[in-house]
C-alpha cells in the first residue's frame, strides 16, 4: 500500500466526496447542512493555499484536512478533516504524521479550533490524541441543533 500526502485539490474533493465516512456525512449535515462535495470544495477554497492536504492511498483520496483563517482574528485557524473508510487502513501512519501538520498550523495560528458532533467518536479520539482540549459544550449547535463540543489547541 502506497501512502502519499499531497496538497489538497478540488479534484481530490470530487473523488473523496461520494466515499466519505457516514460519521463525517452526519456531522456535516448537523453542523452546516452542506453536502459532502460542497463541504470539501468550500474547505479547500477557504483554507490557506499551503495548509490543506490530501492523503492518497494507492492514488485514491482517503482523507483531506487543513486549516482556514478566521476573518475576525488572524491568530485563530479553524481546522477540518474529512475522510473515507480508507483512513482506517492507514490509521497508524496517519496518526504518526498528524503532529507535524498541527505544528505547521501552529506556526501560523496561535489558536486552532473546531466544533465536533459528540456522536463522531473517531474525531473526538483523534483530537484528544493530538492534544486538543474541550473548551466548550454547545447543546444546540449548527443546522441540526444538536450537541457539539468546541475543541481547541493553543501554541505557547
Amino acid at each position: 500500500m502506497n501512502v502519499e500526502i499531497v496538497p489538497a485539490t478540488i479534484e481530490h474533493a470530487a473523488l473523496l466526496a461520494p466515499n466519505l465516512r457516514d460519521s463525517d456525512v452526519r456531522e456535516l449535515t448537523a453542523s452546516s447542512g452542506h453536502a459532502p462535495l460542497e463541504a470539501l470544495i468550500r474547505s479547500v477554497r477557504v483554507s490557506d493555499g499551503d495548509m490543506a492536504w490530501t492523503a492518497l492511498v494507492d492514488g485514491e483520496p482517503a482523507v483531506m484536512w487543513g486549516v482556514a483563517p478566521q476573518a475576525d482574528d488572524p491568530s485563530v485557524g479553524a481546522v477540518w478533516l474529512l475522510a473515507s473508510d480508507l483512513i482506517y487502513q492507514i490509521k497508524k501512519t496517519f496518526l504518526r504524521e498528524c503532529p507535524q501538520y498541527i505544528t505547521l498550523m501552529h506556526m501560523r495560528y496561535k489558536t486552532l479550533f473546531n466544533y465536533v458532533d459528540i456522536r463522531h467518536t473517531a474525531s473526538l479520539i483523534w483530537l484528544d490524541q493530538l492534544g486538543f482540549f474541550v473548551a466548550d459544550f454547545q447543546p444546540s449547535h449548527g443546522a441540526g441543533k444538536i450537541p457539539f463540543l468546541l475543541f481547541m489547541s493553543q501554541r505557547n
